[in-house]
Order: structure tokens, then C-alpha cells, then sequence
């Protein structure tokens, strides 16, 4: 299992902060709604128990977005939503009107892209390096999250950033 110290972890934490509130703010003034972020919490997962965490840490747990990036060094993000959360960022983007035929899985999809984006420049900037994302893939859990996000990178361990919204 990684160990990550004290440092680590809190660096790792404020980078995803910086980036995830960079993306709140882009977020809010794009809908013209307030986005509340709260401080991330820190995960260290091997491999071989993503499945259980997702299933322990995110319940109620029904899509994601992943997205891998390239440069100096790379590596995986994902973006996981629960039910109440996919419907919160549905209404947002539609605002409420049923007529607009946004779809909710077209609409996590941006949403990830733009935090995840967010984060990756936060952490290129904090490490003085580029950074270049992929395009983002939204899965769903009837399209095999956890076998997506296990299979999505071949590293052995992944360090999980909880992020609630």
C-alpha cells in the first residue's frame, strides 16, 4: 500500500481544492448558481479493493467521468456521482425547463470535464509542468464503473480525492 506523509497529503488536498474551486466558480457563472465545494478528504486504494470503495465510500453511486492525462508524468482522474448529485447537476444545466433536451449523462460528462480539468491544471501549475488531458469518458454503473475505472489505468494503487459539491 502507498504511504503518502502528512505533507503529501495535505499537498495533494489543496491542490484539488485550488482546482476544484476554480471549477465552482467557472461552474456558478456559467448556471448563475451558488456552488458550495467542501474541503476534500484523501483516499489511498489499491487496485485490487476499487470495486469495495467505491461501493463503501460512495453510496448510492450510479455514474462517473474518467479522464487520463499525459506529460512529464500521468495518470487517471474520475469524477463519481450519486444519484442525488447527478439529478442536482441535471437541473442546474437545464434549469428546470422541460423542454431542453440536455441529457443527464451529457451533462455529468461536462461537468466532469470541467473539474477534472480544473484539477489537472491546478496540479500542472503547482508542479511548474504540462499536463495535457484526454478527452473525457462518462460510464455508467449499469456499464460497469468499477470494472471501467479498475481497467482505465495499470497502475496498482490510486489515490482517491473525495470531493463532495
Amino acid at each position: 500500500m502507498m504511504n503518502l506523509s502528512i505533507f503529501q497529503r495535505d499537498a495533494l488536498c489543496e491542490v484539488a481544492n485550488v482546482g476544484v474551486g476554480s471549477a465552482a466558480e467557472l461552474i456558478s457563472n456559467m448556471t448563475g448558481e451558488a456552488v458550495d465545494i467542501y474541503i476534500p478528504e484523501l483516499s489511498v486504494v489499491s487496485f485490487s479493493s476499487i470495486t469495495e470503495y467505491l461501493n463503501g465510500g460512495f453510496s448510492g453511486w450510479d455514474s462517473c467521468v474518467m479522464m487520463s492525462f499525459s506529460g512529464e508524468f500521468s495518470g487517471d482522474m474520475c469524477m463519481v456521482f450519486d444519484y442525488q448529485g447527478s439529478s442536482f447537476w441535471a437541473k442546474v444545466f437545464a434549469m428546470d425547463d422541460p423542454q431542453n433536451p440536455v441529457f443527464a449523462s451529457d451533462v455529468l460528462l461536462e461537468v466532469g470535464n470541467i473539474i477534472i480539468n480544473s484539477c489537472i491544471g491546478a496540479t500542472a501549475n503547482w508542479l511548474a509542468t504540462v499536463l495535457d488531458p484526454d478527452l473525457p469518458v462518462y460510464c455508467s454503473m449499469q456499464s460497469g464503473l468499477s470494472r471501467a475505472v479498475a481497467m482505465n489505468s495499470g497502475a496498482q494503487e490510486k489515490v482517491g480525492i473525495n470531493l463532495k459539491l
